[in-house]
């Protein structure tokens, strides 16, 4: 038997059941057949185990992989480990793709490209807000854009209005499976945010081909639960992240460019720990314990020459303000705008980023 042309990888942590569902059933619907599904169970307690065993039952394409709860970069490690197809998809299992997907991507297939990424769409509150990039209805990207884009990636502000595609995510992105084995790349398991954006920069740094498709497949559930809105328990998350952000720039001799951009991405992440650790609405420390650890935190790497650097740096407004009232310990005002953004995103019952 010939081997599957994609492997769609599913991670599922306690998934609300009607997101998951949602999920696996656009995938198994796809006009496309020839396909593979791999679901790695991460832990789950909540019948989600039992639901994803129950579809593996229904459909011979999928399996289910259980494994003790260790966080989604071992979880997607293991499914690429386990892939038969000769193209990586992964999904997030509140997400759904459209049931064309893969028989309009497959056609594009071939051994001289490595990424194919395409547009998608933000789900939020009942609304799409689409996300399409460029006047084509394809790209081949230049190997000397490759740069540009990882730039892009590390929250370069020029670069992010040249190319405003999201390749800080995997999944609007395909992998040609080969690819990824011979470079040997693969999540770092012990991060917690953004391990999609330290995959793509190490893939792009060796990708030979990488295209952009102009349709919509993806589409991206954004939720009071998701990652990006709940509570953070450990600041150090992001501590994590930067360090593999710095490595990935000293591995391969990146340019006064890419430690520019660098500042940047770690500017962005310490407001990103505010919001979602020190002054979140679920932080249940005490107010003044919670300013006394942030405090700390800024007057240690990898964020103390980052207040050196404060008029360097490139943000919007907002985040220029926000970084402004923490270098001068103005922590109190910093905590009314967080606690503003969260009377706000509570009373309209929808995801308005205020602080973006």
């Amino acid at each position: 038997m010939n081997n599957p042309k994609v492997s769609f990888i599913i991670i599922t942590y306690n998934t609300k059941e009607t997101y998951l569902k949602k999920s696996i059933d656009s995938i198994i619907q796809q006009t496309y057949r020839d396909i593979e599904i791999i679901i790695v169970d991460d832990g789950s307690t909540n019948g989600t185990e039992k639901l994803c065993d129950g579809y593996a039952n229904y459909d011979s394409r999928i399996q289910v992989i259980h494994q003790k709860n260790s966080g989604a970069g071992v979880a997607r490690n293991k499914g690429i480990e386990i892939a038969q197809g000769e193209w990586i998809a992964f999904i997030d299992s509140d997400d759904w793709v459209s049931l064309n997907m893969a028989e309009n991507i497959q056609k594009h297939f071939s051994n001289e490209q490595d990424i194919i990424s395409f547009g998608y769409a933000d789900y939020i509150g009942n609304k799409y807000y689409n996300h399409m990039y460029g006047n084509s209805e394809s790209i081949q990207f230049k190997k000397s854009e490759f740069e540009s884009i990882e730039l892009a990636i590390m929250k370069d502000k020029e670069e992010t209005e040249k190319y405003p595609m999201f390749f800080g995510a995997v999944w609007n992105c395909v992998y040609r499976r080969e690819f990824l084995n011979r470079n040997n790349i693969r999540f770092v398991a012990s991060l917690r945010r953004a391990q999609d954006a330290v995959f793509n920069l190490h893939a792009i740094e060796k990708a030979g081909n990488i295209m952009y498709l102009k349709e919509e497949f993806y589409y991206y559930r954004i939720h009071n639960e998701s990652i990006c809105h709940r509570f953070a328990k450990n600041p150090q998350i992001y501590d994590a992240l930067i360090n593999e952000l710095f490595k990935f720039c000293q591995l391969n001799n990146k340019d006064i460019r890419f430690y520019k951009a660098y500042d940047n991405f770690r500017a962005t992440f310490l407001l990103e720990s505010i919001k979602l650790h020190y002054f979140h609405k679920d932080n249940p420390s005490p107010k003044k314990e919670r300013i006394n650890q942030l405090d700390k935190s800024i007057n240690k790497e990898p964020y103390k020459s980052l207040m050196v650097k404060y008029d360097n740096i490139d943000l919007n407004k907002k985040q220029k303000l926000q970084l402004n009232l923490l270098k001068n310990k103005k922590y109190f005002e910093l905590q009314s705008i967080f606690r503003l953004y969260y009377k706000v995103k509570s009373s309209q019952q929808k995801i308005y980023d205020l602080t973006k």
